[in-house]
């Protein structure tokens, strides 16, 4: 008895046999076309190989457009999408540049020119912009042409700048659909604020005398009063390494400005607990080394404030 063939006779198929030594895919397309394998879509040539796989071309030839020199990637009906589009249309399907010659990527049948450098200029005396109408003007003479019947009609056209400068902060700028008065709208506002008179941001520093200049739109909000570059300003907020322990240890523990001994197991906001007072204060020109600091009770650093003092009675 022979053996009965359990799987698909296909070469590369593993699926069961439905019909006639075949799986049922393969049994429908030898029904269908008269044979098991698939066909080319462009020179119905047979498909060998893995089913599975979504290949309708034999090859990179069948593969691309069929209108010569094109050679992009098929879409339907043997065409790429451009002229697939214009067989829908109803339009040419060769269009190229009437200048240049190369092809139009555009479904529209209408066009003529790939891009607006291929245009011919407007037939205005001094004009180099591209034509937009029937009538070989461009946009800006056209119109006054299809207003007055001629292209410069009781207005005087002028050309547009490239750039302009803006009347805040100066600056050069590109002209584009906005205001040709600010680049932005900061500056806008700016103008509307202070008018013409639009005080500066920069300044001499009080302490080391350099030139600062500030970036009005560097940041939100900014004080217009500031007296200290950022270096100073840190130098003169920069904190002292010391502590009251310290001080108590390294000298006792005897205030410096009464007199009495302060008691260490105080803390603040106790007015007799220890606290670090400057020798010569910060506001007069005084460091923060170890030497310009001394024990003090927390009342008497507050009453000596920014003062040369040598001592202070004590609270009551």
């Amino acid at each position: 008895m022979a053996d009965i063939q359990s799987t698909c006779s296909v070469d590369y198929c593993n699926k069961p046999v439905a019909s006639k030594q075949m799986c049922d895919r393969h049994y429908r397309r030898q029904k269908e076309t008269g044979t098991p394998h698939r066909t080319c879509k462009t020179c119905l040539a047979e498909i060998h190989g893995d089913p599975k796989g979504k290949v309708v071309y034999c090859s990179d030839k069948c593969a691309t457009c069929s209108i010569p020199e094109c050679g992009k990637a098929i879409l339907s009906n043997g065409m790429c999408s451009i002229h697939y589009h214009r067989k829908l249309r109803g339009y040419r399907l060769e269009d190229s540049c009437e200048t240049c010659g190369l092809e139009l990527k555009k479904y529209s049948g209408q066009a003529k020119y790939c891009s607006d450098e291929c245009k011919p200029r407007c037939k205005e005396m001094g004009c180099e912009r591209p034509y937009r109408y029937s009538s070989g003007y461009c946009s800006m003479h056209g119109v006054s042409y299809l207003r007055n019947g001629k292209p410069t009609g009781k207005y005087s056209w002028r050309l547009a700048a490239d750039s302009y400068d803006c009347l805040a902060c100066g600056e050069n700028f590109k002209a584009g659909r906005g205001s040709r008065k600010f680049c932005s709208a900061s500056c806008q506002q700016l103008h509307l604020t202070y008018g013409g008179n639009i005080p500066p941001l920069s300044f001499d520093c009080i302490f080391c005398g350099d030139h600062v200049v500030r970036d009005r739109f560097a940041k939100k909000y900014q004080r217009g009063d500031k007296k200290f570059c950022d270096r100073c300003r840190t130098s003169r907020q920069k904190r002292h390494k010391s502590s009251a322990g310290y001080l108590a240890k390294r000298d006792g523990n005897e205030c410096k400005l009464c007199g009495e001994l302060v008691d260490m197991s105080l803390r603040f906001p106790n007015k007799m607990a220890g606290s670090v007072d400057h020798i010569v204060p910060v506001a007069l020109g005084g460091g923060h080394e170890e030497s310009n600091l001394q024990l003090a009770h927390y009342s008497c650093n507050s009453r000596k404030q920014a003062r040369m003092v040598e001592s202070i009675p004590p609270a009551l």
